[in-house]
């Protein structure tokens, strides 16, 4: 009963934080690796390539890249997703595709570059065409090659080739939105903010660090609350576990423990045996719990599986030490009640009880 109340805090504790490192990796991976601007500006229409030139200009504005965006419905056969195809420049700096292993993945010179989780809604691969549908402008639906899927942990998203997606729309070094890297200083992002109001044609701003910062909010913060409220269940667990098999050991083992006082040991010699039995039992499941906590940890991945995310494996070196750690822990706090109750033992009566 003692190792299987472990194993199950052990695995519980590593579920909840595998989940924190995931969302960590979720965010690290999205705002340190693939978008890299700190702002985005939109276009209520399509402008040509002046407008990047004017950008450039900008107080505080250290380069800037072009997207063309091309919100559309994706067909193949019976299957249908909306979404949008984002236009970026093959030497794109500011937004760079990246499988989950954190390696660049160039956007194709033809056809598309698309999400695993887009793919796997058209039932597409590799070689497949994709019949786009856009929303606006022209309203003719293309057939577009899908060049290549990429593993990526968040959104649908579908990449093409800047200059291609123009000609297939039938533009021309058009571009409905600006990535900019701006000098971090709060006087020039001041005087940045100040020009950007007197533009009539931007039809939104957005910050990168805000975006950062409201998926910290909606996804890291209530993980604290799932942390601490797993550690005190997990806590219990243990605490009742080692308690409960304690206290019946020691009212089925009177009579050794008054013998081991009258040859002289004291009542902390005597509650540090039944430590030792605590912390070898509580050490063992918790080991054990590890592998059955990975398992665990790969179940709610799959579960937690959606269209906006997905869920990685990944469980810091530290981690994998946490539920041991607690486990240790907790043993201790429930060795309390259980070294009081050694020295109020009544171990003269103890010894007159029969057996």
């Amino acid at each position: 009963a003692g190792l299987l109340a472990a194993a199950i805090g052990s695995s519980l504790i590593l579920v909840t934080f595998q989940l924190r490192d995931a969302v960590n990796e979720m965010v690290t991976f999205q705002f340190e690796k693939i978008l890299l601007s700190d702002f985005e500006l939109s276009f209520k229409d399509e402008r040509d390539y002046s407008v990047l030139f004017e950008a450039s200009r900008l107080p505080g504005v250290d380069y800037v890249e072009p997207v063309f965006r091309v919100p559309c419905t994706f067909r193949h056969g019976h299957l249908k997703k909306k979404g949008a195809v984002t236009g970026i420049i093959s030497s794109a700096r500011l937004t760079v595709p990246r499988d989950n292993e954190g390696r660049e993945v160039p956007v194709p010179e033809v056809g598309l570059l698309l999400t695993r989780r887009l793919a796997e809604i058209l039932d597409v691969r590799a070689g497949d065409l994709l019949t786009m549908e856009p929303v606006r402008g022209t309203l003719d639906s293309v057939q577009i090659p899908v060049t290549r899927v990429v593993d990526s942990y968040l959104g649908l998203v579908a990449y093409a080739d800047f200059h291609y997606l123009n000609r297939l729309m039938g533009e021309e070094e058009s571009l409905n939105a600006l990535q900019l890297k701006v000098t971090p200083q709060p006087e020039m992002t001041h005087r940045f903010y100040k020009e950007l109001n007197r533009s009539a044609a931007i039809q939104s701003v957005s910050s990168i660090l805000d975006h950062q910062a409201k998926m910290v909010d909606v996804f890291v913060e209530p993980m604290y609350v799932s942390i601490f409220t797993v550690i005190v269940f997990s806590g219990l667990i243990y605490f009742g576990s080692i308690l409960n098999g304690s206290l019946i050991s020691l009212s089925e083992r009177e009579q050794e423990i008054a013998m081991l006082r009258v040859f002289g040991y004291s009542s902390r010699e005597v509650g540090s045996i039944f430590l030792r039995e605590s912390l070898v039992i509580n050490l063992l499941g918790s080991v054990l719990g590890l592998p059955l906590g990975y398992w665990l940890s790969i179940q709610t991945a799959k579960m937690m599986d959606t269209e906006l995310f997905r869920i990685p494996i990944v469980i810091r070196t530290s981690t994998w030490y946490l539920p041991v750690a607690l486990g240790f822990v907790f043993a201790l706090l429930a060795h309390w009640p259980v070294q009081r109750t050694v020295s109020r033992l009544d171990w003269v009566r103890a010894l007159n009880v029969k057996e």
